[in-house]
This record gives C-alpha cells, sequence and structure tokens, in this order.
C-alpha cells in the first residue's frame, strides 16, 4: 500500500503521460488518475472490512460536505433550465456528471490520504516524493526548451494523453514556452508553485525538508522552470510571497539589496539559457493585456460574470459554462471556449453559493493552522504553516488562470495540511 500511495504521489504532475487511452470517447486516464482510482478500491474495502472508517467531524469537514451538496444542487437545477447552444453534442447534465464524478474522485483521495498519513514521517516522506517529482519536470522542460532551439530528438511518446489538451507548441518569440510533462505552460506553474511555496517558507525559517544545498537547489531550478512557463499568473503569484516572506519581519537596506540581486541572477539566467529577453517581454504584455491570451482570458471572466448575473443562486451546473459562453460572450468566439479561471466557472457554474462555500473552506485551514491558542514554534508547525501557503498559493493561481478543481495535486495538499494540523495540535498536548 505504502509503495502504490508514493507511485501515485510521484506521478501527480504528469499529466500528459496516459496509462490507458480509449479514443472512442476521447478519454486518456494518467498515471495518477489509474493509481487513484486502484487506491481507494483498496482503502474502501480495508476499512469496511476492518470497521475503521471514520471521518473528522471538524468544521472543515461540514464546510466541504456543505460545497459538495451545493455542486450536485447545482447539477440538478439544470433540469429546470435552457439547455444554452449544442456543446460537442453533449449535455449539460452529461458533462455536470462528469465533473461530479472527478471531483468526487478527488475528496475521497482527500479523505482516504489522510488515513494513510497514520505517521508524520508518511507526511515527510510524500513531500520529498513530490519535490523530487516536479525536480524531474523541471529538469524534462529544460530539455524540451533547448531540443527545440537546437531541433534534437523530443520526448513526444511521453505526451500521450488524449484528454489533456497539447500546450507542448506554445511559443514566444521562438522561444518554447516550458510546459514538462503537465499538459501546458499555466498548469505546469501552477503544480510547479506547490513545493516552491512551501520550500521557501520553511527554508526562511532555516528549516529543510532534504538539506539546506538540496533545498537550496531545488528552488533555484523550480524557480527558473516557472519563469520559463511565462505564465503571468503564477509569476506574479510568487513574486508577491517571496516579497512577503522576506519582508515580514520589517524592511531594511541589506534585505531589499539581496532581493534584488536574487532577482538579478534569475533574470541572468534565463537570458543566457534563452538569448533573448522574451520573458520580460512576455510578462509586459500579459500584464498589459494586449496579447492574444490575455483577451480571451478577459473576455471569458466577463462572459462568466455575466451568467452569474443571471443565474446568481445555484449557477448554470457544474461544467455546464461551454453552453452558455456563446450566448453571453461580449464578443462572436471563433471556436467553444470554457472559461479560463475558477474565480469565473464557479460563480458562473455553482452560483454565489458555491463559490462562498468553497472560499469558506479554504479560509477555514487559515483558522486551524494559525492557533492563537498556542505560541509553540518547532518543525510540525513551519510544515504546517507551509503547506498552508503552498493550498494558498495553488488557490490563487486556480482562481487566476486554470478553471478546474479536478487537479488531483491540489487535493493532495490539501489532504497533507489537515493531516499536518493534526500532528501540529498534538505538539501541545
Amino acid at each position: 500500500m505504502k509503495i502504490l500511495v508514493f507511485l501515485f504521489i510521484f506521478f501527480l504532475p504528469y499529466a500528459d503521460i496516459a496509462l490507458i487511452n480509449i479514443p472512442s470517447v476521447g478519454v486518456g486516464l494518467s498515471v495518477s488518475f489509474v493509481f487513484a482510482i486502484i487506491l481507494i478500491l483498496l482503502f474502501s474495502f480495508y476499512r469496511i472490512k476492518q470497521y475503521k472508517f471514520k471521518v473528522y467531524k471538524i468544521k472543515t469537514d461540514k464546510i466541504l460536505l456543505s460545497f459538495y451538496i451545493i455542486l450536485i444542487a447545482s447539477i440538478l437545477m439544470t433540469y429546470f433550465m435552457p439547455t444554452g447552444i449544442d456543446y460537442f453534442n453533449e449535455k449539460p447534465w452529461i458533462k455536470s456528471i462528469k465533473q461530479i464524478i472527478y471531483i468526487t474522485i478527488n475528496i475521497l483521495i482527500y479523505i482516504y490520504l489522510q488515513v494513510f498519513i497514520s505517521k508524520y514521517s508518511r507526511l515527510v516522506g510524500m513531500l520529498k516524493v513530490i519535490s523530487i517529482a516536479l525536480l524531474l519536470n523541471v529538469l524534462v522542460g529544460f530539455y524540451q526548451v533547448i531540443a527545440y532551439k537546437y531541433s534534437l530528438p523530443y520526448l513526444d511518446f511521453l505526451h500521450n494523453n488524449i484528454s489533456i489538451p497539447s500546450g507542448q507548441d506554445q511559443l514566444y518569440n521562438g522561444i518554447k514556452r516550458m510546459a514538462g510533462l503537465s499538459g501546458e505552460p499555466a498548469m505546469f506553474g501552477f503544480v510547479t508553485v506547490s513545493i516552491f511555496i512551501f520550500l521557501f517558507y520553511i527554508n526562511s525559517f532555516k528549516i529543510y525538508l532534504f538539506n539546506k544545498r538540496l533545498d537550496r537547489f531545488i528552488l533555484l531550478l523550480l524557480g527558473c522552470g516557472i519563469i520559463l512557463s511565462t505564465s503571468f499568473a503564477v509569476i506574479f503569484i510568487v513574486i508577491f510571497y517571496i516579497v512577503y516572506l522576506y519582508f515580514r519581519n520589517g524592511f531594511n537596506l541589506l534585505k531589499i539589496l539581496k532581493l534584488s540581486l536574487l532577482f538579478t541572477i534569475f533574470i541572468f539566467i534565463m537570458y543566457i539559457g534563452t538569448g533573448s529577453d522574451f520573458i520580460v517581454d512576455r510578462l509586459i504584455e500579459t500584464s498589459s493585456g494586449t496579447s492574444y491570451s490575455s483577451m480571451i482570458r478577459g473576455n471569458m471572466f466577463l462572459t462568466g460574470i455575466l451568467i452569474f448575473i443571471d443565474y446568481p443562486i445555484f449557477g448554470v451546473g457544474l461544467g455546464n459554462f461551454g453552453f452558455y459562453a456563446p450566448l453571453y460572450s461580449p464578443i462572436e468566439l471563433d471556436k467553444f471556449w470554457e472559461s479560463m479561471s475558477l474565480f469565473s466557472r464557479l460563480l458562473s457554474e455553482t452560483g454565489f453559493l458555491g463559490f462562498i462555500a468553497f472560499l469558506l473552506f479554504i479560509y477555514s485551514h487559515k483558522r486551524l493552522t494559525y492557533d492563537k491558542k498556542s505560541n509553540i514554534i518547532n518543525k510540525e508547525v513551519i510544515f504546517s504553516q507551509g503547506l498552508y501557503h503552498s493550498v494558498v498559493a495553488m488557490t490563487l493561481v486556480l482562481l487566476i488562470a486554470i478553471p478546474s478543481l479536478t487537479w488531483m495535486i491540489y487535493w493532495v495538499f490539501l489532504a497533507m495540511l489537515r493531516k499536518s494540523i493534526i500532528y501540529r495540535r498534538s505538539t501541545r498536548k
């Protein structure tokens, strides 16, 4: 069981690699997804057999249950609403059922992993496995950038998941945007930011996951990978967190000089690696809203808000944004577009109730992580706080740039955060 869990954890960033493809229905099952199904079946059988299944009765779980019920309600409400337009020959309720199945699997993983992490060493082991997996993902990404530039053999055989829209061909000024094996650059940035924020946070307290040198090496490579993805949302959030954590105890000239040197080194490494200043150009273009991607994202965001205004309580149903987007888009769409941010997607598909329930679920972890009744600061507390900041950073990326709650790595980090809170509380006793 332990080996199977660690294999599942290791393959989480590699969405491009499918273990099973079903072309007739256009579905590809990633390695981590297949492992997840196996784990759910094994855990369910074990808990039923041993009569040991337990749901923790705390506020966080109640909010999650409320959010899940609202998702179900949003689906049921689609029966009473107009169906919008035909969308890839699908019906709204069918697409909704697919989405709720994926989210149900993720929530079960969230629950069962908390059962698995019965020892603190398992939590640390999971973090180390994810770190190594993401480091390898970045190294693959570096090779892809170099291979494209110098016409070297590419790793096409690793990108076989028919469910993942290929983002491997995304270029900017002739330079390949880094995507690794995570689908496309924004998704690559999303999975990479998880461990980057965690390591940066605990290292700021001189606490290390591996050791000082290896942690710093991993941080350097992950940071370069995030910059080469040129995902504006991810880079902005990383810079915000670096500045926030670096100056949380006050400003002084030495800190400012050190931070300036750090950013200069990053930009210099990127310039040497790519032979151009495309990263700076890309960020300027994206932040100014003049890029094609920015304009489409802005339009889809506004479209989601317009849908929400007409369906403010339960939305149009989970997964149904695409059926209504052409009817509400301020501009004529040249093809079918899904929402490009979780913010507009939750509002338009689950309404005010779903959006608030999700935010309350995430916020409830802060009150558990930062316990005002305890002044103890140790490794367990710092790890718990680091995981919380990772979850917040990932949530911000989702709200801004990725319209999906079905990324398993997100729920895995939530599970680790919940369990770390339990371990942290035990240190008070």
